[in-house]
């Protein structure tokens, strides 16, 4: 399996940019196959999840780099015409990101600390 990193972009159509609904069915269809928005690994010894920025999700996939760019343009496209899609392969990282708190709907709230996926 290999690890990635997807960033999308949904940009405005005719002045009318994406709303929250339109993120949320996006959201919704990138956790179908797999996707996050959160990312784990080892802080200073210890396993922590921390929240990814918006529109940024991790996963692991069988697929090369461009066939899962595809399948996620397929996808994304269904949800929002105009979108820009980033997607990297990656074995290690490092991050300064707000910490994962489950029963908060938002970032209030949580600390930000550095971490280290390898």
């Amino acid at each position: 399996m290999n690890s990635y990193f997807v960033r999308i972009q949904l940009n405005a159509i005719n002045g009318v940019s994406a709303d929250r609904h339109t993120y949320d069915r996006l959201h919704a269809a990138m956790a179908r196959i797999g996707a996050s928005r959160t990312i784990t690994g080892y802080d200073r010894g210890f396993a922590e999840t921390y929240d990814l920025p918006h529109a940024e999700y991790t996963m692991e996939s069988k697929l090369d780099v461009q066939r899962l760019r595809d399948a996620i343009a397929g996808g994304v496209s269904t949800q929002w015409a105009d979108n820009e899609i980033l997607v990297i392969e990656w074995a290690k990282c490092a991050w300064k990101l707000s910490k994962h708190v489950p029963a908060l709907p938002s970032r209030t709230g949580t600390q930000s600390v550095l971490g280290f996926y390898n």
